[in-house]
């Protein structure tokens, strides 16, 4: 069968020969003799070579061989145990089965997988319908877009030109916009030049005037880079017509702030400054305007009797400066009202007092010159300062360059109403005063307030008062002293025996330390002292000392000249070395007490030597020559003569006395007493050096043994008898 079976098949599978081998295998059969047999049926039908190599390969171990025949056991047919097998093999009917089985199970699989691939085929031409349908939407959707793409196209480019068109306009808005703010009048600007059914003016008025005069200002210069542009000169001329009308607004107002002005006011109204600001440049009205504001004001001030300091109203006014003719005139009405009041309120302070009784009437104090005349001058110039605050206010928003000239000038003829008044009173103070210090401390004080007033003009009535009362009292002054020195030297005498400075010496002393003494005030910073100083001396200084002179010429002795001469030139010293610019002085001074002391140590010198004996000896040594010999050969020089003389000497330095003058001790100052005894001694010493030289000399033929002392021993002797 199995010869049969394998006949039958028309060609050998090697697929099935090795299943079969492994089916073989794997079952326990090594040792049967049907697998023995069936071997060798083998080996019939394989070549012994491949039988070989099946048998001798390990097999077993091989993971995917015993995967495949696990497969296939599961697809073999149930054996039965109880039946017993008469061959080694399963027919090959069982193969063919097996086989069968296969291929159905393959079929299953294979209809299995078709069906499987119909599912997925039937998904898939689902899903390509689906396709098919997003393509037809997305193809819409791309017509779709591209037709709004065009019309959006067609957007934008109208959309640019639109913006372009806008860019334009803007640039044409921006340019008539900046035009209309440059060189025209916003419409509530327009409204704000008009006045208010009252006739006043609000602050909205100026800043729109500003504004308009800021236009005119920026059309011209256009106009004038320009000329031929006819919008311009249209805008120019509708500006200025505007212009007119605000001046004649504002002009109103002023003639309206000026008749409701009261008399108490050190401050005027915003409105008033304002006003006179905007009409500078109109020369006529400003002028007007301030004339009216002037004739309002003087008819008031020239009744009032208003504290000086106390009263005022808010503000100050600023003029018209731009025109000049209006300007000045309006000034100078203001000044003449001011001055009209000012002399007013001067002579109320001075005949009534403070309004409100702190203050008595200046008149009061005309017994005291120095007080009476100061505080008149304080007043004025306090008054002043005031009347300076006002005027600043009221130019405060002039131009600077103007205002401190126009200041200066318009409170010149404010101040200029005080001089007549002022000058009268002080002149006849000044007649009534005879002190001499008074006089120069009050022409120190008109100089002090000429300096403090330079609030005013230099060419100012009152500056120049002011200057002519100093010299008036200058003049007064310096005569007073010569008067007064005078006076009290006329009465200098004798002095009496104790030498010291006379009575008329100390009075004149004393009142040149007075005068010397109220140069401390701080009105005499502003005086060029030095020389003032000079000019004093020369009124004070240089009579007394002549007087001392003279008088000294009638003492009897010409030490007591000396003597009384250093006490009244110490005295002068000590009062003038306390001030300063008196060095020339001092020196001058100092010169004539050296030549008095002079006089002192050389008669106390003369007569040391002459009580000792030494006073010829030291004549003829001096006046000794070589060419004479030797000097112990000339008549009075024998050596006895000498040895008594020298014998004096030491007999006067071991009981040192009455060397001295008297009137020495009457001397007032310890160093000029100081100085003639120590010059003495110097002096005496010098003398004794020349003879001390003659007699050591060995030429003069005397002997070496005179019992002579040395320069050095008398000198120290001398200095023990000073000390």
């Amino acid at each position: 069968m199995m010869t049969k079976d394998a006949t039958d098949d028309s060609s050998f599978d090697p697929a099935v020969l090795k299943s079969e081998i492994d089916r073989l295998v794997s079952s326990q059969i090594l040792g049967d003799e049907n697998f023995t047999n069936g071997v060798n049926y083998l080996q019939s039908l394989v070549p012994e070579s491949e039988i070989d190599r099946l048998v001798s390969s390990q097999i077993l171990g091989d993971e995917n061989f015993t995967n495949g025949v696990n497969y296939l056991q599961s697809l073999v047919p149930e054996v039965d145990d109880g039946k017993k097998e008469t061959t080694f093999l399963r027919p090959f009917s069982e193969e063919r089965m097996l086989r069968e089985h296969l291929r159905q199970r393959q079929l299953a699989v294979f209809n299995d997988y078709v069906e499987q691939y119909k599912q997925m085929n039937e998904q898939v031409q689902g899903f390509v319908t689906k396709l098919e349908s997003m393509n037809d939407i997305c193809n819409n959707l791309s017509h779709r877009i591209q037709s709004n793409k065009e019309r959006t196209q067609d957007l934008l480019r109208k959309t640019l030109i639109l913006q372009t068109e806008k860019k334009t306009l803007q640039a044409k808005e921006n340019y008539l916009n900046e035009f209309f703010e440059k060189y025209d009048l916003p419409d509530d600007d327009a409204k704000a030049l008009h006045s208010s059914s009252d006739g006043t003016v609000s602050e909205s008025f100026f800043k729109a005037f500003r504004k308009l005069q800021n236009v005119i200002e920026n059309a011209t210069q256009a106009l004038k880079l320009n000329p031929e542009n006819n919008s311009l000169v249209e805008i120019v001329a509708c500006l200025t017509a505007k212009q007119e009308e605000s001046y004649k607004v504002l002009y109103s107002s002023i003639e309206r702030e000026c008749r409701l002005l009261n008399v108490e006011f050190l401050e005027l109204k915003p409105v008033l400054y304002l006003s006179f600001e905007a009409l500078q440049n109109r020369e006529d009205m400003f002028y007007s305007a301030l004339n009216e504001y002037a004739n309002a004001r003087r008819g008031y001030i020239v009744h009032a009797f208003i504290d000086v300091m106390t009263k005022g109203s808010k503000n100050g006014a600023q003029p018209l400066q731009n025109r000049e003719d209006m300007f000045y005139s309006a000034l100078n009405e203001y000044a003449n009202a001011r001055r009209g009041y000012i002399v007013h309120a001067f002579i109320d302070v001075m005949t009534k007092g403070s309004k409100n009784g702190a203050q008595r009437p200046i008149e009061q104090l005309s017994a005291d010159s120095l007080r009476y005349i100061n505080d008149m001058l304080s007043w004025i110039h306090q008054s002043l300062e005031i009347e300076k605050e006002l005027i600043t206010t009221l130019l405060k928003s002039c131009k600077t360059e103007t205002t401190s000239y126009l200041s200066k000038k318009c409170l010149s003829t404010i101040a200029e109403g005080l001089c007549q008044p002022l000058k009268l009173r002080i002149e006849q103070s000044l007649m009534r005063e005879g002190n001499c210090v008074t006089l120069y401390r009050l022409s120190s004080l008109f100089l002090f307030y000429v300096k403090n007033l330079e609030i005013l003009m230099d060419e100012s009535v009152l500056v120049k008062s002011l200057q002519d009362l100093h010299e008036l009292s200058s003049n007064m002054f310096f005569s007073t002293v010569s008067a007064t020195v005078n006076r009290i030297l006329s009465n200098m005498t004798v002095p009496d025996y104790d030498l010291l400075p006379v009575n008329a010496v100390n009075q004149t002393l004393l009142l040149l330390r007075d005068i010397l003494e109220s140069q401390n005030d701080g009105a005499f910073a502003v005086i060029d002292k030095k020389e003032m100083y000079k000019k004093i001396f020369s009124h004070v200084l240089d009579p007394l000392i002549q007087n001392i002179h003279l008088i000294s010429s009638n003492l009897h002795s010409h030490l007591d000249v000396a003597v009384y001469m250093l006490n009244c030139l110490n005295a002068i010293k000590s009062v003038i070395i306390l001030y300063q610019y008196t060095d020339t002085k001092l020196e001058m001074i100092k010169a004539q007490i050296d030549a008095n002391e002079d006089v002192l140590v050389s008669e106390q010198a003369s007569q040391l030597l002459t009580n000792t004996g030494l006073i010829e000896i030291y004549q003829k040594c001096l006046s000794h020559q070589v060419t004479q010999g030797s000097l112990s050969k000339i008549h009075g020089m024998e050596t006895e003569k000498i040895l008594f003389g020298i014998q004096q000497f030491n007999s006067f330095l071991e009981k040192p006395e009455g060397f001295q003058c008297h009137q020495c001790g009457k001397i007032t100052s310890a160093r000029s007493r100081e100085s003639v005894q120590k010059r003495t001694i110097e002096n005496v010493i010098a003398a004794y050096s020349v003879i001390y030289e003659k007699l050591t000399n060995p030429s003069n033929g005397y002997p070496t043994e005179m019992g002579l002392k040395n320069v050095e021993d008398v000198k120290t002797a001398l200095e023990k008898i000073s000390s």
